[in-house]
C-alpha cells in the first residue's frame, strides 16, 4: 500500500489540475470575487441534469451532445466599463504567453475586439475560449472546458458569440427539483421523495410540466411576490419576455413550438432561478 501512495497522490493531483485547467482558473480567478464583474460557474452536475432534455432541432441536438462531456463553463462579464479594451488585451496577452492556445476566430475593428481560441491536449480539444471587448461598453470572457466534440465546436462557438453572457446564465441556478417531471395536465409535479415539495430559495411551484397549454406559478408561502418572467431556449435565445408578474400567475405556452425551455424568475433584488419547462 505504501508503494501505491505516491502514485495515488500523483494521480489525484493530475485529475484535479486537469479539471481546473482553464483560462479563468489559471489567470483570472481574482475577478470571480470582484463585485464589479458578473461571474458564472456552471459545473458538471448541471450538464448531468440536462441529459433528459429532448432537443427538437438538429442545432439543439448537436449542442446538447457537445455539452455532455464538459467539465465546466466559467464566465466573467462586465457591463458599461471603460476598461473593456484593456481587459480584452489583458486576456489576449495571457493567451499568447501561455502558448497552448490556437486561434479559431479573431476580429478587430474600431469598436469591437473578438477572439475565439482553443486548446488541445493529445489531439483532443480540451478548452474553447471566447473573449469580447466592446469599446467603452462591455467585456466578456467565456471558457468551456472538458472533452469538446470536434463536430460541434463551430456550434458551440456560434452560440457563445451570438448569445454571450445571456446564454451562460441559462444554466445557472437551475432548480434541480423542478427537473423531475409530473404528469401532464392539472397534476402537480412528482417530487423526489415523500411526494412533498422541497423547500426552495424562491418557494415557488411550477406546474404542470410537461405543459401543453399553460404553466402555473404558485408561491408556497402566503406572501405574494413580484418577479420578472422570461423564457429562454436551450441556446440562450430569448423566446418570450413577459415582464413583471405577480404570483400566483398563469403563463400561456400554447403558441410556443414543441421543445425544452428555461423559465427564469428574477426577484426585485436581482436574484434569479431557472426552471426547465418542456412543451410536448
Amino acid at each position: 500500500m505504501k508503494k501505491l501512495l505516491p502514485f495515488l497522490v500523483w494521480f489525484s493531483m493530475c485529475t484535479l489540475l486537469q479539471a481546473q485547467d482553464n483560462i479563468v482558473s489559471n489567470y483570472f480567478s481574482q475577478y470571480e470575487k470582484d463585485p464589479a464583474f458578473e461571474s458564472t460557474d456552471v459545473t458538471q452536475k448541471t450538464f448531468a441534469l440536462l441529459e433528459e432534455v429532448e432537443a427538437q432541432s438538429e442545432e439543439e441536438k448537436g449542442f446538447l451532445k457537445a455539452l455532455g462531456k464538459l467539465d465546466g463553463i466559467k464566465v466573467l462579464h462586465k457591463e458599461k466599463t471603460k476598461d473593456a479594451e484593456w481587459l480584452y488585451q489583458e486576456v489576449a496577452d495571457k493567451i499568447r504567453k501561455d502558448g497552448r492556445y490556437e486561434d479559431l476566430i479573431v476580429v478587430q475593428d474600431e469598436s469591437d475586439r473578438i477572439m475565439i481560441v482553443l486548446r488541445e491536449e493529445e489531439k483532443e480539444i480540451r478548452e474553447l475560449v471566447l473573449v469580447i471587448g466592446e469599446k467603452e461598453e462591455s467585456f466578456l470572457l467565456i471558457t468551456i472546458f472538458g472533452e469538446i466534440d470536434l463536430e460541434n465546436i463551430t456550434n458551440l462557438a456560434g452560440v457563445m458569440q451570438s448569445n454571450g453572457a445571456k446564454w451562460s446564465r441559462v444554466f445557472q441556478n437551475i432548480d434541480s427539483d423542478e427537473l423531475v417531471f409530473g404528469p401532464a395536465g392539472e397534476g402537480r409535479p412528482i417530487w423526489p421523495s415523500d411526494d412533498k415539495a422541497p423547500e426552495a430559495d424562491f418557494n415557488i411551484e411550477v406546474f404542470p410540466n410537461p405543459a401543453e397549454k399553460y404553466v402555473r406559478l404558485i408561491p408556497t408561502d402566503t406572501a405574494e411576490a413580484v418577479y420578472d418572467l422570461e423564457f429562454f431556449s436551450l441556446l440562450g435565445e430569448s423566446v418570450k419576455q413577459v415582464g413583471k408578474v405577480s404570483l400566483p400567475y398563469r403563463l400561456e405556452v400554447e403558441d410556443l413550438p414543441s421543445g425544452a425551455y428555461f423559465l427564469r424568475l428574477t426577484n426585485t433584488a436581482g436574484q434569479f432561478r431557472n426552471y426547465r419547462i418542456v412543451k410536448p
